[in-house]
């Protein structure tokens, strides 16, 4: 055996530490100590000599709010013929609170294998908060009192799902003349179902004295919050940069002519930026023992009914069973639960449509819908519902049941058309009879095969094709595929119509919960976690490629602006919003997108894939 002098040894692993080290990551930021309110930058960063796939998942960032992210970027470069490519994912933070704070490490796939960078430590002490590069630290100062978000919630405890709503108000001095306003971060209220409350579409002010002194004030978003945990939850604030007009004084220490005497003080315009108040609220759980009972969801005051178009069918003709449920609370989160039906009936995935009503106290109301198929004849009872939800008013669980409903399946099939018994008029012929004596003659050979060989061949292939068909409806994952479809296709129809009238409000609504429900169905997510972030992890662990579901996060988020956000240009972008939705679903069912076929999508879907 030959020995390997030590030398030699360390002369191979040199020449290997390029091979070994060939990729590498590492986090960096861009400070070190902030404020509270500074914006800072988180990167992890990557280097490699390949360019194969990379895959980015993030770590928590919960005590931070995030204004942006993930960026992505990425470069090649070739030096002395070595492939060279590096990339970054970096976010804009801000901190919520005091303290010394490490970040973990994010990891990163390349081509199969997993890399973890370092994790980097940030100490957050206590400042103005969110300062402006444009403002003077005086200037700054000053208009701490003079502009500002108050976050106002109507109750500091609440049970889970019930309703809090929180609004927040904009307090300005007159004499600072605010521009249009521009949302850096609206709310992402985590830990709760939020539902926007209709508001006008201007800001209404009035006159309004607050802690001794008189501002304009205009609520510029209310919502209503559900709870769907418990604990110390902290409302999420509202940012947004404000134009707004700063005079500059001969004499600096005249502060009381500061904003009030406009003739004699320069004045100059800054861009101002304003973060909420901070808001946090109790939430405990429900005072009763939901372990015991089929429990709905429901908080609040609701009432349920089931019913069906009619009571006699035929076997084979689809039953729409319904049950709605309605009321007032958070009707978004509510649920009939497991529906037990007899074992002859085929059972769709329930369609799912809701009405909302967001006035004030959150009410409406929600439509689950089951297609049943009858495979056979005779008598049959579709269940009672037992519906069990927190009635807020008494502090206890409330049960309502509905009626069974009875149901004849006739023997007779849906799909093998009418059967003719209806008894025809005889004339007796009491005339002679001419006989004719000629030479007989047959049917030709091509009329006999039309009449007998071709039906026989096309009742053959049709009960081919049905049993084929009722092996491909009874794949779980085609039956959720079909759900998804048909949940995109109702809500775009919808946003159609709405497009068409110019409701910008209900367009923008109509065209997200198309994009969501469709995302939740076919992935099987938590109406109640549903955001972009998650959706985008999702889809990336689900092996969609990462610019498709960017465009989906970035679909989502654009969405959520426009609803929310009083921003200009709505009913110009409504095209714009509608094409992007419809080609995201495309390319997720596997279409070639074509630019003449984006505004006949809905039609396509409803002809094409919407089956019973």
């Amino acid at each position: 055996m030959v020995k390997m002098s030590k030398g030699i040894f360390c002369f191979f692993v040199l020449l290997l530490i390029p091979t070994l080290y060939g990729q590498s990551v590492k986090a960096t930021v861009s400070h070190t100590q902030v404020e509270i309110g500074q914006e800072f930058e988180l990167s992890f960063s990557f280097e490699m000599k390949t360019t194969g796939e990379v895959r980015f998942t993030a770590p928590n960032l919960g005590n931070f709010y995030v204004f942006s992210g993930p960026n992505e970027s990425r470069s090649t470069s070739l030096i002395n013929m070595d492939l060279h490519v590096t990339g970054s994912y970096s976010y804009v933070l801000s901190a919520k609170k005091e303290g010394t704070f490490e970040i973990p490490g994010a990891i990163i796939k390349i081509e199969g294998k997993t890399f973890r960078t370092n994790s980097v430590k940030v100490i957050v002490k206590k400042g103005v908060g969110g300062k402006n590069p444009q403002a003077g630290s005086d200037i700054q100062q000053d208009l701490q009192n003079e502009i500002f978000i108050r976050t106002i919630v109507d109750k500091e405890s609440a049970l889970v799902g019930e309703q809090i709503t929180v609004t927040y108000k904009l307090y300005f001095n007159p004499a600072l003349q605010p521009d249009n306003p521009n949302y850096v971060k609206l709310p992402t209220f985590e830990g709760f179902w939020a539902e926007e409350i209709d508001m006008p579409g201007q800001v209404m002010l009035d006159m309004e004295t607050y802690n001794g002194r008189n501002y304009y004030a205009g609520v510029i978003k209310t919502a209503a919050l559900f709870a769907t945990k418990t604990g110390s939850l902290e409302i999420s604030p509202i940012i947004l940069t404000l134009p707004v007009q700063v005079s500059t004084l001969r004499n600096k220490n005249q502060t009381d002519d500061f904003f009030n005497d406009p003739f004699f003080n320069r004045s100059r315009k800054i861009d101002y930026k304003i973060t909420s108040t901070p808001a946090k609220v109790e939430i405990s759980s429900l005072p009763v023992d939901l372990t015991i009972v089929n429990f709905s969801g429901g908080v609040g005051n609701f009432n349920v009914k089931t019913n069906t178009r009619k009571k006699v069918y035929k076997r084979n003709e689809p039953i729409r069973f319904e049950i709605l449920i309605s009321g007032s609370g958070n009707i978004e989160l509510v649920d009939a639960g497991k529906i037990e039906f007899d074992k002859s009936f085929e059972v769709l995935d329930p369609n799912i449509n809701k009405t909302i009503v967001r006035t004030g106290v959150i009410s409406g109301s929600k439509s689950i819908e089951y297609v049943l198929i009858p495979r056979d004849g005779g008598k049959y009872v579709l269940p009672a519902v037992d519906f069990v939800y927190f009635d807020l008013a008494s502090k206890e669980l409330k049960t309502i049941k509905t009626e069974e409903i009875p149901l004849t399946i006739s023997d007779v099939s849906y799909n093998e058309g009418a059967t003719g018994n209806e008894t025809e008029n005889i004339d007796i012929f009491t005339g002679d009879i001419d006989l004719d004596e000629s030479v007989p003659t047959y049917p030709a050979l091509w009329f006999v095969i039309t009449l007998f060989v071709l039906p026989a061949f096309a009742a053959g292939f049709f009960v081919f094709y049905k049993k084929k068909e009722a092996v491909r409806l009874s794949d779980p994952e085609l039956r959720k595929r079909n759900a998804a479809r048909k949940i995109a296709s109702d809500k775009l129809v919808t946003a159609d119509k709405m497009r068409k009238t110019a409701n910008h409000d209900l367009f923008f609504t109509e065209t997200a919960t198309a994009l969501e429900g469709y995302l939740e169905t076919k992935y099987s997510l938590q109406k109640s976690e549903f955001t972009s972030g998650l959706v985008f992890d999702k889809l990336i662990e689900s092996g969609i490629e990462p610019a498709l579901a960017q465009d989906v996060r970035s679909l989502l988020d654009d969405c959520e602006l426009m609803r929310f956000a009083p921003v200009d240009g709505k009913k110009e972008r409504m095209d714009e919003f509608y094409d992007r939705t419809s080609v995201i679903i495309q390319r997720f069912e596997g279409l070639t997108v074509d630019e003449n076929f984006k505004n006949h999508f809905v039609w396509f879907y409803n002809l094409s894939f919407v089956k019973f």
